[in-house]
This record gives structure tokens, C-alpha cells and sequence, in this order.
């Protein structure tokens, strides 16, 4: 049993990203929003080291979704 136990830890551990959190759920993508948002917001401090390309699909999606483009080109001289 405890080679299953260890066995079953080294595979969620290759699961989580740099968060800690499993790609996908929730909890990960509010992280990850929250992270991109303060960064866009012009908190150059926070850490985006651990971003992946979902990470990138994920803000991209968000932004589609919030007119954020069309608001970035209307600024725009």
C-alpha cells in the first residue's frame, strides 16, 4: 500500500502547476485571473513566472469575453 500511496502522491504532484493548483478547476483559474489582472493593472511586482500557455489561453478567453480588446484600441491614438 504504501507504493501505491507514494505512486498516487508523484502523479498529483505532476497535476499541479506552479500554483499548486490543478489546470482547469476554479480555484486555478480565479488565481490566475487575479495574478493577470493586478499585472494589467500595472503591479509589475507580481510573479507570473509560473504562467503557462493555458495561463495565456485563459486571459486571452477573458479578455474576448469582456470587450477588453475593443476597449485597449479605443485608447489607443
Amino acid at each position: 500500500m504504501s507504493y501505491a500511496s507514494r505512486r498516487l502522491r508523484k502523479l498529483q504532484g505532476r497535476l499541479l502547476d506552479e500554483s499548486g493548483l490543478a489546470p482547469d478547476s476554479p480555484e486555478w483559474y480565479a488565481y490566475w485571473l487575479e495574478r493577470c489582472q493586478q499585472h494589467m493593472g500595472g503591479d509589475h511586482n507580481v510573479d507570473l513566472s509560473g504562467a503557462t500557455v493555458e495561463v495565456i489561453r485563459m486571459w486571452m478567453q477573458h479578455c474576448d469575453d469582456n470587450g477588453a480588446a475593443e476597449q485597449f484600441r479605443s485608447r489607443t491614438p
